[in-house]
């Protein structure tokens, strides 16, 4: 069986403190992950699934105890039909996941407010609750599993938070930073507003060599850019219930990276096909979690996060270590991470620093 459900896993779907029941893992059948993916990639949506599909129920005995009924798809295993033995709406959580994707990843026929489509290819981890608790459902290489949580039920809700980051992106003068900055907003999610604010903090570089020597000189006066000191000034004002849910949300991306490093290990050594793309994205993921440790730390609440970060960084520079750098690894957001800090596993680096 795979790796039990974190605290930080549940934290990301406001469940923090919740103490789960029973566990199981409904095991992928052969060839269901292939199977899978060539039924997302044409583009077949879950409504079509939902009227076409048969279904096998799974895990009974868990499930039951939420006054849920969970069926899988026969011939899409990725696909799970949730049903409530009740014709109340089901509650649903899909923590850090961007609407555009959760969109596509959750079906609700319009006549039974009891039935949920999930598709698992789209969403690491959910949670449902029905009328008498709930489940967590969380996606691994080997199969799906599925933990009971008892009633009652206290689910505490993510804060939201907003923060005018585009005037800052635009008011710093960098183009790079701004276009970063207007990607991650258009996922309109509390977790890309947290690493978008920590981008300008953190990454904006001054557009020419006499900026450059400007900027050298506004520090040497022992002043500061306006535009790249916001950030950090509004973090400092964060409330406690915001700052909660920047951690939060950070430490479930901790434990998503684990897995990533984990799963890409095993690529690099084989080399197969995508893993420097995969790469690129592990390291992408890992600066997000920096621009929020950023934030924190200018809220005096990181020391939870650096810790976790400890065992990860460490993992991360191993991995460093067994990556065959090539320039078609290196990208803008990677330079600007080692001119930050030349330390970052997740920056550009030439092989040669490694054995120094």
């Amino acid at each position: 069986m795979s790796a039990p459900l974190t605290p930080h896993e549940l934290a990301s779907l406001g469940l923090e403190g919740v103490e789960l029941g029973e566990q199981v893992e409904v095991p992928w059948p052969a060839g269901a992950p292939g199977e899978a993916q060539s039924l997302a990639t044409i583009g077949v949506t879950l409504a079509a699934l939902y009227s076409s599909m048969g279904f096998s129920a799974v895990a009974d005995a868990v499930t039951a105890r939420a006054g849920l009924f969970l069926e899988r798809g026969r011939d899409a295993a990725h696909v799970l039909r949730v049903t409530s033995d009740s014709e109340r709406r089901l509650d649903l959580r899909v923590g850090n996941v961007d609407p555009t994707t959760a969109a596509a990843a959750v079906y609700r026929p319009a006549d039974e407010p009891g039935v949920l489509l999930l598709d698992l290819r789209r969403l690491d981890i959910a949670a449902v609750f029905g009328p008498t608790g709930g489940l967590v459902v969380r996606v691994s290489d080997s199969g799906v599993q599925i933990a009971h949580v008892s009633a009652p039920l206290t689910i505490e809700s993510l804060a939201p938070i907003e923060a005018p980051v585009e005037q800052w992106a635009q008011a710093a003068g960098d183009a790079w930073v701004s276009e970063q900055v207007a990607a991650q907003l258009s996922y309109r999610s509390t977790w890309s507003t947290g690493v978008a604010a920590g981008m300008v903090a953190r990454l904006v570089e001054p557009a020419s060599g006499a900026g450059a020597r400007a900027a050298l000189q506004k520090l040497l006066r022992g002043e500061v850019d306006p535009a790249v000191a916001a950030p950090r000034q509004w973090a400092r004002q964060l409330t406690d219930a915001e700052v909660r849910t920047l951690n939060d949300l950070a430490l479930a991306k901790v434990d998503v990276l684990h897995r990533e490093i984990d799963a890409l290990a095993d690529d690099v050594h084989e080399d197969r096909p995508h893993w420097r793309e995969r790469w690129r994205r592990l390291c992408h993921h890992r600066d997000d979690v920096e621009n929020v440790r950023v934030l924190l730390h200018e809220a005096g609440r990181a020391e939870v996060l650096n810790e976790a970060l400890l065992d990860l960084d460490r993992a991360g520079e191993s991995l460093r270590l067994s990556v065959p750098w090539t320039d078609d690894l290196a990208d803008e957001r990677a330079r600007r991470v080692a001119s930050a800090d030349p330390l970052a596993w997740w920056g550009t680096y030439q092989p040669d620093e490694m054995s120094s």
